[in-house]
This record gives C-alpha cells, structure tokens and sequence, in this order.
C-alpha cells in the first residue's frame, strides 16, 4: 500500500488524496504520542533540558496564520474545491477554527500584556509575479504577493503596529527571511511557536530554530496539520530533538509565572 500523502509539504494534502477529516479535540491538547511513543532519541539522551523564560529574552513566533493556508476562503480552500476534495480539508479547518486560532489567540492576548515581543511570519513574495519565491511555490503556482488578500493574517490574530511582520518565501522562516539576525539584534534567546502548517512551516521552522541557538516551546493545540496523523508525527519528532511541546495552557501559565510575575 502506497504510503499516504500527508507526510509531505502542506500543499500535498490539496494535490493529492489524503486521509479523511477525523476532528479530534482533546481535554488538555497534548497528544499521549509525546510521552508514550518514545523516539530513539528520546530513549538514548532523555528530555530537553527544561526552559526558563526570561523577559526581554522571550518572543512569540506567529507562523502563517494567514488567508492564503489558514482560512477557508483563502488559496488551499479553494484549490480543494476547484479539485472537488474540500472534504479532505475539512479536519484541518475544523482544527483551526476550533482550537488552533482561539489558542493562538489567547497565546497572543497573554503574551502582549507580558510585554514578549510578537513576531508574525507570513509566505509572501515581494515581487508581483512571484519570482523571488522557492522553487516548491513555483512549481505549485503558489503566487502571494505582499498587498494580496491571501497575504492578510487572520482577523483574530492581526497585528499590532509596531509589531514585527516577517514575509518569507519558503517553508522555513529561518532559511527564507531575515528572522535570525532581526531576533538576535533583539537579544531574544527563547521563542514560543504556533501555526501551521505543523509538519512543514511549523516544523521547518521549529528545526532550524534550535540549531540555530533559540529554545523553542511549542504550543501544541496552536498548530494544525491536514491530518491528525501528521500533526502527532510531527510534534513527536520536534519534541523529541528540539522542542519542549507544552499545551497553550501550560504555556500560558508559564509565561504569566515566569515574565509577567517578574516584569517584562
């Protein structure tokens, strides 16, 4: 049996048959696959070490939270339909709309009055015609211009002025924009991580982080995926090496003890 798309790139689960909408919504957000499906690594070196957050030092990394992926009337919405497979997005958006944006959301409200800087990430070509795009959005004919209405954020996690707005031309942040010297010319050492897509921007993004130096929290029920097969293996291989996965609760809290508590 062929082995299903949804491991591969976000746009796949569009292009090409994917598993059916199975919704899943959980009491605490945190998949039992974190703790009770031990990677190798997991089992030779043990957990990451734990993080303290420190002010000033902390940001929130926004990934793709945007019309184009993140909304169904944005481009992947109506791909899907023009294909007649919007039912093979249907878990995705339903994941969205009911637990990643509202915890992304609350993540963004309780950050802010922290005082932890806001950083947005966006898939965005400054050229009209897409040219400065990688070659994967080239070939899908994935064109998102800056002023396109694809390239609008969410409307429940739009940002404030002065708040950072990262446009970025592949699925890592950190290979395909300025990120990495924009946070470190900020003094930021840990980032706090939602968005989608979890097995492609999120955890491209996510890898590169920690091997770039940051300490990543990965606020699990803030991610999405187009299955909930590749959300599980994607958050099982990031928390193994690179992430600590936290629910936005725990985060929160965490966040509300260790730099709201301290002064930001």
């Amino acid at each position: 049996m062929a082995a299903p798309a949804i491991i591969g790139t976000e746009l796949v689960a569009v292009l090409a048959p994917a598993c059916e909408a199975r919704p899943e919504k959980r009491e605490d957000g945190l998949m039992d696959a974190v703790d009770s499906q031990l990677t190798e690594s997991y089992r030779l070196f043990g957990r990451l070490s734990e993080i303290v957050l420190e002010p000033r030092r902390t940001a929130l990394l926004m990934i793709d939270m945007q019309y184009l992926d993140a909304h169904r009337d944005g481009e992947y919405g109506r791909r899907a339909r023009e294909r007649g497979i919007a039912h093979q997005m249907e878990y995705f958006f339903q994941r969205l709309e009911g637990l990643a944006v509202p915890n992304a959301a609350r993540l963004l409200e309780v950050c802010r009055r922290a005082g932890v800087d806001v950083v947005f990430t966006r898939i965005a070509s400054l050229a009209d015609d897409g040219r400065d795009l990688g070659w994967r959005f080239k070939e899908w004919n994935l064109v998102c211009g800056v002023d396109s209405p694809d390239a609008r954020f969410l409307p429940e996690l739009v940002p404030q002025p002065n708040e950072i707005v990262i446009n970025k031309t592949g699925t890592s942040a950190f290979l395909s924009s300025q990120i990495d010297t924009l946070l470190r010319n900020m003094g930021i050492r840990y980032i706090i991580v939602c968005g989608v897509v979890t097995h492609a921007c999120v955890e491209t993004s996510v890898r590169d982080a920690a091997d770039l130096g940051y300490r990543v929290l990965l606020a699990e029920d803030a991610c999405a995926a187009m299955s909930q097969q590749a959300h599980d293996n994607a958050i099982r291989a990031m928390g193994s090496s690179y992430a600590t996965v936290m629910s936005t609760d725990e985060i929160l809290a965490k966040v509300e003890r260790e730099i709201a508590g301290k002064g930001a």
